[in-house]
């Protein structure tokens, strides 16, 4: 028996200053929860069919809650120079859940363990914010160049615990994981006709912490492509 219920929502609205000026805002995401209820009776037995031992379990999931939530905030400005605009966006992206599991053994028979339960608790959580600056200038009548920024913050957490009924086991474990993310892009495209190339150049830079660790990255990636628009149907890239 899985009783629950799921939940979806988006919400999504622009609003244009003047012809210069836009201004763009989303948010949207799901949340479910359930109720999980089973039950199980397990045996083992050698091969000739005796008994090595049996068990009943109860087991349920009594709040089993994830919810995802994603919004992003936008700032387009167009000048007065034909063809050139910035654009200014911020992104978040979250993630919440709840799992309780929860065993209980029952009708057991020389069984090779000493509980009589089994309670995990999990809560997890991941949040990630997005900050991007991108311009694009013309040089001239088919030179556009682009460049821009970006900066990524991810978080990844989690905890669980765990207790063995009737034992003295017990655990707590924690882990956190965070990034950092910056990068510089630059790119110069050229338009003629039927031909179009562009040259460009990304530099990132990433910075990975744990629990007893952590690492500097840094990437820089050229870009080269050329197409040729063969005709409405077909182009050469």
């Amino acid at each position: 028996k899985s009783p629950g219920s799921v939940h979806y929502a988006d919400v999504s609205m622009s609003y244009e200053t003047d012809s210069l000026n836009l201004l763009s805002a989303s948010i949207g995401g799901y949340f479910y929860d359930l109720n999980v209820q089973d039950n199980q009776h397990i045996t083992m037995t050698d091969n000739s069919g005796g008994l090595l031992y049996a068990y009943d379990i109860h087991h349920r999931m009594p709040g089993y809650l994830h919810h995802s939530w994603n919004g992003r905030l936008d700032y387009e400005h167009r000048t007065r120079r034909e063809g050139e605009r910035w654009n200014v966006s911020y992104m978040m992206a979250l993630t919440r859940q709840h799992t309780d599991n929860e065993a209980e053994y029952a009708n057991m028979v020389t069984v090779p363990f000493s509980y009589t339960g089994d309670v995990t608790r999990t809560r997890e959580k991941f949040t990630e914010h997005t900050l991007q600056l991108d311009w694009l200038h013309p040089l001239g009548k088919g030179h556009p160049m682009e460049g821009g920024t970006k900066y990524i913050h991810r978080m990844n957490q989690s905890r669980t615990m765990q207790e063995l009924t009737g034992t003295a086991y017990n655990t707590d474990t924690r882990f956190l994981h965070r990034t950092q993310v910056a990068s510089l892009y630059g790119d110069y495209i050229y338009r003629r006709k039927d031909w179009s190339a562009r040259v460009g150049l990304r530099y990132e830079y990433s910075r990975m912490q744990g629990d007893g660790f952590h690492r500097n990255l840094h990437d820089v990636v050229p870009q080269l492509s050329g197409k040729w628009q063969i005709n409405d149907r077909q182009s050469l890239k």
